[in-house]
């Protein structure tokens, strides 16, 4: 049970390190999941292209939580796996 927990909060903390890398804002957080958000994109349009292209999260149509996503911790390969698709979802709204 302690492996599992450790495990979960050092693949958070990395992932909550690449996504401020790429300036999301990320709330702190002591649970298996995050909310963050970027200012290039709101919420709901992140959940949507995510889901798209394979990638679970939760969007809440809330005054308060409406442009962030709510992302679970997973595998350390499959957070590195989101952290990359976000970069080029980023990428591409750059492009645009």
């Amino acid at each position: 049970f302690d492996k599992t927990i450790r495990k979960i909060i050092e693949t958070r903390e990395l992932f909550v390190s690449a996504l401020r890398e790429k300036g999301f804002l990320v709330l702190n957080s002591s649970a298996n999941f995050v909310f963050a958000k970027h200012a290039k994109i709101k919420g709901k349009a992140l959940y949507a292209l995510l889901r798209e292209r394979g990638f679970l999260v939760r969007h809440f149509d809330t005054d308060l939580l409406t442009d962030f996503i709510r992302i679970s911790i997973g595998k350390r390969e499959d957070m590195m796996l989101l952290t990359d698709e976000i970069e080029n979802i980023l990428k591409e709204m750059d492009q645009a």
